[in-house]
Order: structure tokens, then sequence, then C-alpha cells
């Protein structure tokens, strides 16, 4: 075992940014999955539901993992789970940064599982938006910006996906803190 859910959130953290320094991300990214999923097995162990932050990055990198290695994808299970994040962050008591921008990702994850990015970007950025407008910082900001590199580097290493990576690129410019100034 790796520990609590929180440190193995940290460590499935580390090796999805690990991904993105490496020419070839395919041992990180199967490293990350492995430890969000972890992750979420203990967060549901604990509380008896889903972790949005652990089963969302889990889910992505399901979904990563198996385009880059050109594996099947079971759609209908991601679908399933992304409703489950999507349930446990409408659920948080207190809304904060994370659990507003839980729509953006959700959202996002959905259209790269339905291969409908392109044809959805502005409501990816408006999802995304919208949470930063209730209040983000900086950093706040630049993380979701990491998170869409994230995949943007996975697919593009691999050369799958060139027109949803084209999408993807759009997206992050959009929502770069610095876009707007």
């Amino acid at each position: 075992g790796g520990g609590t859910p929180e440190r193995l959130a940290m460590k499935g953290s580390f090796w999805r940014r690990r991904a993105v320094v490496h020419d070839d991300p395919s041992h990180a990214l199967r490293e990350a999955r492995d430890a969000y999923h972890e992750a979420a097995e203990h967060h549901r162990d604990r509380r008896g539901s889903l972790d949005f932050y652990t089963g969302i990055n889990a889910a992505l990198l399901d979904w990563l993992v198996a385009v880059r290695g050109s594996q099947p994808i079971d759609a209908e299970d991601l679908l399933t789970r992304i409703e489950e994040c999507r349930a446990d962050a409408d659920a948080q008591p207190c809304s904060n940064f994370w659990t507003r921008s839980a729509a953006g990702d959700a959202l996002l994850l959905q259209c790269l599982v339905e291969n409908s990015v392109a044809a959805r970007t502005d409501e990816i950025v408006a999802a995304y938006s919208d949470a930063a407008a209730q209040g983000a910082s900086r950093r706040e900001r630049l993380s979701i910006v990491e998170h869409i590199d994230i995949v943007i580097t996975s697919l593009s290493t691999a050369h799958r996906k060139p027109e949803v990576v084209d999408a993807l690129r759009t997206i992050a410019a959009q929502l770069h803190p610095d876009a707007d100034s």
C-alpha cells in the first residue's frame, strides 16, 4: 500500500507532472493512474463514495493510457465514472475553486471520451471560466492550463488525435491567466 488517499493523490500528481517532461511519458502516466486509482479506492473505503479529484484523474489517466497504447476504451464505464465524480463535486458542502472547476474537468473528460472536444471548445472554456470568475488565484487558473497541457503532451508525444490536440491548445490559450491582459 502507499498510504492515505491524500498521499496517494500527491503521488499521482507527481507522476502526472513527470509525464510532461519525459520524451516517453508512458511509464509516468501508468504510475499516476495507479496512484489515483488506489487513492480513489481508499477514499471510497473510508467514506463510502467516490472522491471527485482522485476519481476524475484516475478516469482521465485510464483514457490517456488507452489512447496512447491504441487500446480499446470502455466509454460507458468512463462516462459513468465521470457522472459519479460530478455528483461528488456537486455534493460538497462548501464551494471552492476546486469543486467549481470540477464541472470543467468532467466536461473535458466527457468530450475526450466522446471525441467531441473540437465541437465543444467554447463550452469547455465557459465551464472553466465560470469556475474562475467566482474567485481564483493566478496559480489556480494556471493549474487548469497545466491539467490540459498534460493531456496535450501525452497525446502529441504518442502522435495520437492531432485534431484533439489542436482544440486543447486553443482551450489552454483561452484559459491562460495572461490571455485577458
